[in-house]
């Protein structure tokens, strides 16, 4: 109701009792009218205030709080597999159960990371997120091939891989992992996060 339509209706109701009750009276019953207004404006506002707390709070709690736990695990699986591959490019394991255990965890560990933070990530994101599994996947299967002869399956003829499948790919491997590790930091910058909390 608007202030003029309110002192209209007001006005109304009292100029019908103004015979009844002096001037101090009708005074008085103005200003507890007016009262009751302004109370009621204010516990709207109030009321408002307090919505506006209660979303920025479910906000943080249902989709600010698993988005930055996801972003911390992608992060955490992106350091972990490029150390780990890193690792075993330069070593060689000698055998299958080294390999799935220092090659391939780590490789599955990221897919799985990736895979449920990949919701909270924009279409750039994710392209530097995928250009590493990429990476991984290529610098895995070559770490794979140089496993000795009698770990591999029956049939493998190493010779018959290309050298883009064989040699570990170092530039690409360096490169999109710079990349993806750059943009998890800004992802994860406080001010990223504030900025997620306005939306």
């Amino acid at each position: 109701m608007s202030w003029p339509q309110f002192f209209f209706d007001a006005f109304n109701f009292l100029k019908g009792s103004i015979s009844l009750i002096g001037a101090g009276a009708l005074f008085a019953a103005g200003m507890a009218l007016v009262t009751l207004y302004l109370k009621s404006r204010s516990d709207r506002a109030n009321e408002q205030v307090k919505r506006d707390h209660d979303l920025t709070k479910w906000r943080a709690e249902f989709y600010l709080a698993p988005k930055l736990e996801a972003l911390r695990t992608l992060h955490k699986s992106l350091v972990g597999s490029h150390f780990q591959i890193n690792l075993q490019a330069n070593l060689t394991p000698r055998a299958q159960a080294d390999y799935s255990l220092n090659v391939e965890t780590p490789k599955e560990e990221f897919f799985n990371a990736l895979t449920t933070a990949d919701i909270y990530l924009d279409e750039d994101s994710k392209k530097l997120m995928y250009a590493v599994l990429g990476s991984l996947r290529q610098m895995a299967f070559a770490i794979w091939l140089h496993l000795p002869d009698e770990e591999l399956p029956q049939g493998i003829v190493k010779k018959s891989y290309g050298p883009n499948l064989t040699t570990p790919d170092w530039d690409l491997f360096t490169a999109s992992f710079k990349a993806a590790h750059e943009e998890l930091r800004e992802l994860l910058n406080p001010e990223e996060l504030f900025k997620a909390m306005k939306i």
